[in-house]
Formats: C-alpha cells, sequence, structure tokens
C-alpha cells in the first residue's frame, strides 16, 4: 500500500492511541465530558488524518455509496448512545473496546468518500460535509437540551451534578463537533477553488 504522506498516517495512530490511554481514558471513564473528547477525536481527527496519510484505505469503503456511508456512520453513533452499549462499556474493558472501535469505523465510514476523488467530485464533497455538520452535531444537541440525566453510571460518579456534565459533553459535541466539521469544509472550499483555478488557467 503506497502511504502519500507517512506523517499524517503516524499522527493519526499516535492520537488514537493516546485517546485511550491515562489521563484521557480516566477522564472519559468519570465525565461525560471527557468521553465526548474522546468520541469526537475518533470520529473527526484519526480518520481524517489516517486517511490523508494513506487515502487508498479509502477504497474498500467504496462498497457504500457516499449517502449510506454517512448515514451508516450516524447510525453506529446514535445507536451507542442512545442504546445500552454505552453504558455498559463503562464496565465492562471488551465493551469498551468495542464502543472505542465502532467509533473509529463511523468515522472512516464518514469521512472516506472525502478523501477517495473516485467517489465524489470537488463540489460533490463540499456539499456532504455541509450536510453532515448539523446531522452529526444534532446528538450533541440533545444531549444538551435533555432535562434528565440519562446515563446512571456517571450520576453514580458525578452526582448532582451529572445532568450539568451530560449537557456540558453535549454542548462539546453540538459546538465543538460543528467547528471541526465547518474547519474541514473551508478547507475543502479551499481545495475546490484551487481545482477551478487550475481549469481555468490550463491551455484549451
Amino acid at each position: 500500500m503506497k502511504i502519500e504522506r507517512p506523517y499524517a498516517l503516524a499522527a493519526g495512530i499516535a492520537v488514537a492511541i493516546a485517546t485511550v490511554l491515562p489521563p484521557l481514558d480516566a477522564w472519559a471513564h468519570r465525565s461525560l465530558v471527557g468521553h465526548m473528547v474522546q468520541h469526537l477525536i475518533h470520529t473527526d481527527i484519526v480518520p481524517p488524518l489516517v486517511l490523508f496519510g494513506a487515502p487508498l484505505l479509502a477504497r474498500p469503503l467504496r462498497i457504500l455509496p457516499a449517502p449510506l456511508a454517512l448515514f451508516a456512520s450516524l447510525a453506529i453513533i446514535w445507536g451507542i448512545h442512545f442504546g445500552p452499549l454505552f453504558e455498559a462499556s463503562l464496565e465492562s474493558v471488551p465493551l469498551y473496546v468495542l464502543v472505542q472501535l465502532s467509533f473509529l469505523a463511523a468515522g472512516f465510514l464518514m469521512w472516506a468518500p472525502v478523501f477517495d476523488p473516485q467517489r465524489l467530485s470537488h463540489a460533490a464533497r463540499l456539499g456532504y460535509v455541509f450536510l453532515a455538520m448539523p446531522l452529526t452535531g444534532f446528538l450533541g444537541f440533545v444531549l444538551y437540551s435533555n432535562r434528565f440525566p440519562l446515563y446512571p453510571q456517571y450520576v453514580r460518579i458525578c452526582g448532582a451534578g451529572a445532568l450539568a456534565d451530560q449537557q456540558a459533553g453535549g454542548e462539546l459535541m453540538w459546538v465543538g463537533g460543528s467547528a471541526i466539521m465547518f474547519a474541514g469544509f473551508m478547507l475543502l472550499a479551499f481545495e475546490y477553488a484551487r481545482h477551478e483555478s487550475r481549469i481555468a488557467a490550463a491551455p484549451p
């Protein structure tokens, strides 16, 4: 496999490993804010770094059309947060590993079309990320706006502060996740402008 930018691939792998080690790992077990930091890194930081470093890794994911890949990614993320798996993973190491791998899988599903020029044109990539921004941020908004703690494990740890912790975690995912996606959108817009400039400058 050709690695076009080994520094980006190495950075993505290093960040993924650091995310599941202390102190971030311990923070994620005692606070939803820590979990959301971990979550955003696994879905929105690691996959873009890895795919930027080794774009060929995106090819096997062509099996899913881009819209289906996006909604499959969202289904994984929503299913974990509003199903029994997330709560159980806070007390089980194997389930915890499964959740982290699921977040990575969701991130790769979502970002693979952006780094595979044979799947989407420059303009389509812009539209794809523009659509993904509110869809990914909405989960954070739901957690932020909920008036009852959703996770008993964090209630046991945080006590009366569990709701505030949940709202802060939701706000981080809502605002922070949207900011990361917007940064990606702007980079794609810049690349699209460069692409159009090269076409305009090409001899007839």
